[in-house]
């Protein structure tokens, strides 16, 4: 498992098993089948593929739109809606 906790200024694509500490001032979209943790920062929205797996601790600033993935914990926050 990858950890990231660097700051990004633009759209971030995650394609292996990732704790994001950091902040992401895009969108993130993660891949298919890879587990995102998400302890940071993302100021839009948070796409999840089919087989994704979301442990939300932080926060989405815009939606998250799921195409097929799975919330497994939720104790963050979304500014936005949940999608899908």
């Amino acid at each position: 498992m990858k950890t990231d906790g660097n700051i990004h200024r633009q759209d971030l694509s995650i394609s292996e098993d990732t704790t994001l500490q950091g902040l992401v001032m895009g969108t993130v979209r993660v891949a298919a089948g890879v587990l995102l943790i998400l302890r940071g920062s993302v100021a839009k929205d948070l796409i999840l593929r089919e087989g994704t797996r979301l442990e939300l601790y932080g926060q989405v600033g815009g939606d998250i739109v799921n195409r097929g993935g799975l919330i497994v914990h939720n104790s963050g926050t979304v500014g936005g809606s949940i999608v899908g």
